[in-house]
């Protein structure tokens, strides 16, 4: 038979054969490995990851504290806007970090907390971080008369978070109205509270306003730390742990310079708002203690000797505690 007529009747390839041999890739140990290809663009799909997105960038930028930059910018014009900026630097490039975790190992801050460090800890831990949710709450509650539906997004935001943290710190798994019940419940009861007793007040109203942001920014170091610990982490980070040294010593430096400017508004706070006798002093001094220790203790836990096994072994921690859920 001719050549010619063999071509004519070979049929050509189809597109789902030529789509398979351009994305084959070279035989490596007797194997063949398919690339994976692209998947088809989806609006359904975008905008469903674009709603936790959206619901973030609303409670990140808060329209309270949107006026609040407002009317300072109109009052000290650009004096201050490199505060604003390299908050908005710092505040993103955790959000990245904290990303990254969740991508690279499938959980949580709370839950890898709840995986790596004692018992006695993460309940401390999980403490700090239910009472910076409560206080957002009972902003977001007391200012809602004034802000109408504008504080919906953070309110929304915030019962997400108490949702990850209690399930994440205590590994306890509710249903999703009763976290939204308790949740409101111990944010109601000190905000009705605090509404109650500065109802014709407005001196004292701002002074509690001031005490929950300044009890706020004490609580970050239970968040960052462990969030670069953990990211530093080549054994649970995998390929994509910040190994770089100038990365790690920007994030190290950036948190140091803001823990110190926190203290230094807390003790400003202290002194110039409440002028506190010397028994108050003392009280303070006791919590700082308390406080301090548990710092220091996150910062040195992936150092200490009789934990570091443990820490060593935390990606297998995890990986245990995830095949235990899927046979249970």
């Amino acid at each position: 038979m001719p050549s010619g007529s063999v071509a004519a009747e070979t049929p050509p390839p189809s597109d789902a054969t030529l789509s398979a041999s351009y994305s084959r890739l070279p035989e490596i140990d007797g194997d063949i490995h398919i690339a994976p290809q692209r998947p088809p663009f989806s609006w359904g799909k975008f905008w469903y990851f674009m709603g936790p997105g959206w619901l973030m960038s609303m409670a990140y930028l808060d329209p309270g504290n949107l006026e609040a930059d407002l009317q300072s910018g109109a009052y000290s014009r650009y004096e201050l806007l490199y505060v604003t900026f390299w908050s908005t630097v710092l505040g993103g490039l955790y959000q990245v970090l904290a990303a990254r975790l969740g991508s690279c190992t499938g959980h949580h801050l709370a839950e890898i907390c709840r995986a790596a460090y004692p018992r006695v800890v993460t309940y401390a831990v999980w403490i700090m971080m239910e009472l910076v949710i409560i206080g957002c709450d009972i902003q977001e509650i007391i200012w809602a008369v004034g802000l109408v539906a504008s504080g919906q997004a953070s309110t929304m935001t915030g019962t997400y978070a108490g949702q990850f943290v209690m399930e994440g710190f205590l590994d306890l798994r509710i249903a999703a109205w009763k976290r939204v019940a308790i949740t409101r419940v111990m944010a109601l009861g000190p905000a009705l509270v605090v509404a109650l007793l500065t109802e014709y007040d407005g001196f004292h109203s701002d002074i509690v306003s001031e005490m929950i942001n300044v009890m706020q920014s004490v609580q970050l170091p239970f968040a960052l730390v462990p969030l670069l610990t953990f990211i530093a982490n080549k054994r649970l980070m995998g390929e994509l742990f910040v190994y770089n040294r100038c990365i790690i010593t920007a994030l190290v430096v950036g948190t140091l310079v803001l823990f110190g400017v926190n203290y230094t508004l807390v003790f400003k706070t202290l002194q110039q708002t409440f002028a506190l006798s010397t028994n108050g002093w003392m009280i303070v001094a006791v919590v700082a203690v308390f406080y301090g220790a548990l710092v220091l203790y996150l910062i040195a836990f992936p150092f200490l000797s009789w934990y570091k096994a443990k820490w060593e072994d935390l990606a297998s921690t995890i990986q245990h505690a995830d095949a235990l859920q899927l046979a249970a």
